[in-house]
């Protein structure tokens, strides 16, 4: 039990931490004020995926963090084979 609440507090904490930092990104470049158009964030990593309730631990720090003060609007979403998409076009542009 007490292996599960301290392993449960690292991901909270990595949450937070993910959240803290992808906000930080959104006010600093100024998009997602307008709520029809949100920013779009893409996610790659089986960590964020897979791991029970880490996403839904970072929307919640993100919602806590940019809704209200900040007003910002975004939206998560996952890329297939981005790491390889993304090395294709380096590739064909060099």
């Amino acid at each position: 039990m007490a292996l599960y609440r301290l392993c449960d507090c690292l991901v909270e904490r990595a949450a937070a931490m993910v959240a803290v930092n992808l906000g930080a990104v959104l006010l600093k470049s100024g998009v997602g004020r307008d709520p029809r158009y949100p920013t779009c964030i893409a996610v790659d990593g089986t960590t964020f995926w897979q791991l029970r309730t880490f996403r839904l631990r970072v929307e919640s720090h993100m919602r806590r963090l940019l809704v209200g003060v900040w007003e910002r609007a975004w939206e998560i979403t996952s890329v297939e084979d981005a790491p390889l998409l993304g090395a294709a076009i380096a590739a064909l542009t060099n």
